[in-house]
């Protein structure tokens, strides 16, 4: 099978929506079908075309950006070739140019497949607000061409007022979720702290890093001063981020009770996740649809405290591998951070249990029942 999958920023960018897009069509090509991303060339450096573990990309001329959005120019004329020769169209939202593959895909008798990973805030300021309602327009345009619409879960889409327009169209498939083999040797200088609580993810504002960074007087008081958060991810250049000199300020201020080790390959994340004791998701907004690290951190038995939000509650309630607490909730925080740290054993599954929940090889299969289907 021919498979276009188009998105406004693939790997190196460092994202959920770029690591699921990048999961899936390694993963499609491993099942033999030919997989083709169309993507954004935010970057002067990065590759117009190449071809990444099987995996051709091609990426379309951006002059500059807005906001958080690429502007291609010539993406019409410059997806055309690639999309007459597709049998399906998988298109990653949020993504402002996917009103065009839609369109076109119609047009020349495509099928359309959506994969809707997470609704889009309205932040304040004029660009911001015009920015969404453009987006809100593409997205509804896209998601009305559409054959199906893939959702990470029932929970996020029921608490969607975008996806409640389209409950007809949705299919429910859990993210491709994938964990190297560790490289523990990093962490080994560490060995004589107690507790090493992580955080991995975009160093960004909905992340809800502040209120993470907050607990660390009450942890002194409730476990000592054996422990530190350590935080692993991209941070000056996330689209659209802006969030590092705050994340500076918090991290010279609590001086060596927080450690950024910068951005991990998959290798290094999978040891980090062994070396750990619990994995903190404190994520506020609704740019947050699953949280994939939860999976992974699980898959590597570190058990995980997260959100009470739509999606990402998911993983912790389906395995029994943490705690979940209320956004925004400091007190709940710290409670739930002590508890796994002082009750571990309560919350580690094994890996089998948890393979069967999120399985790569299923969602890939179900994958391929959505692109097959007549």
């Amino acid at each position: 099978m021919n498979i276009l999958i188009t998105l406004s920023y693939y790997s190196p960018n460092v994202s959920g929506l770029t690591i699921y897009a990048k999961n899936l069509s390694e993963e499609l090509v491993k099942k033999g079908h030919m997989v083709k991303i169309i993507t954004s060339r935010h970057k002067k450096d990065l590759k117009k075309n190449e071809i990444i573990n099987g995996v051709v990309i091609s990426r379309a001329f951006t002059p500059f950006l807005i906001g958080r959005g690429p502007i291609m120019p010539l993406y019409p004329f410059e997806i055309v070739p690639d999309l007459l020769k597709a049998d399906v169209i998988n298109l990653h939202l949020p993504s402002f140019e996917s009103v065009v593959p839609a369109i076109l895909g119609k047009l020349f008798g495509k099928k359309i497949i959506v994969t809707y990973q997470c609704d889009v805030p309205l932040w304040r300021g004029f660009v911001n607000i015009m920015s969404y309602f453009v987006l809100y327009i593409s997205h509804r345009i896209t998601c009305k061409l559409a054959d199906n619409i893939i959702a990470l879960s029932k929970d996020y889409a029921g608490n969607s007022h975008f996806l409640s327009k389209y409950t007809n169209k949705i299919k429910y498939v859990n993210p491709p979720i994938k964990l190297s083999h560790p490289n523990k040797r990093f962490m080994h200088k560490h060995n004589n702290i107690k507790y090493k609580i992580g955080f991995v993810g975009r160093i960004a504002q909905e992340k809800g890093i502040e209120n993470l960074i907050s607990t660390i007087p009450h942890l002194k008081k409730e476990v000592g001063g054996s422990f530190r958060i350590f935080f692993v991810g991209p941070s000056d250049e996330v689209i659209g981020g802006g969030y590092i000199n705050n994340f500076n300020k918090m991290v010279k201020k609590h001086g060596d009770k927080i450690e950024y080790l910068g951005k991990f390959n998959d290798a290094k994340l999978a040891g980090f996740y062994d070396s750990i004791d619990l994995l903190v998701l404190p994520s506020t907004q609704k740019l947050e649809a699953f949280g994939m690290v939860q999976v992974e951190a699980m898959l590597s038995g570190c058990p995980v405290v997260s959100t009470n939000i739509p999606g990402v509650r998911i993983p912790v309630k389906e395995t029994g591998m943490g705690i979940i607490v209320s956004p925004n909730n400091k007190t709940e925080l710290v409670k739930a951070i002590v508890e796994v740290l002082t009750n571990r054993k309560k919350y580690l599954k094994k890996r089998g249990d948890i393979e069967k929940i999120f399985g790569l090889d299923k969602v890939i299969s179900e994958y391929e029942k959505i692109f097959t289907k007549k």
